[in-house]
């Protein structure tokens, strides 16, 4: 389900200068304890939700599934976004309660 208030607030965090995106930056971002939130896109590889499910479990990061590759790459102005990570804490509890409450509607 597609949700606007979670593409702008992905958006938003963008410009604010807290979003990495692509599996580098989100590996760095998670090792270094930077990252509070990472979303992987629904029609991410098997291999990339596998590993950021583990990644996340391994050092406490909250992991979310939510969404397309092409939606994130609409909202971040990318190509084939498929997983992002979020590193300012308010974003991040914010979108967490967005995404949990599309998820149950």
């Amino acid at each position: 389900m597609f949700s606007r208030k979670i593409m702008s607030m992905i958006s938003l965090a963008k410009k604010a200068g807290v979003v990495k995106t692509g599996d580098f930056a989100v590996s760095y971002s998670i090792q270094n304890e930077k990252a509070k939130l990472v979303i992987v896109a629904k029609n991410a590889g098997e291999n990339t939700i596998k590993k950021f499910a583990n990644k996340g479990d391994y050092y406490g990061i909250e992991i979310r599934s939510y969404g397309e590759k092409e939606l994130y790459s609409w909202a971040l102005g990318k190509d084939n976004i498929a997983l992002l990570a979020i590193e300012d804490t308010n974003f991040a509890s914010k979108l967490i309660d967005l995404i949990d409450e599309a998820k149950d509607a």
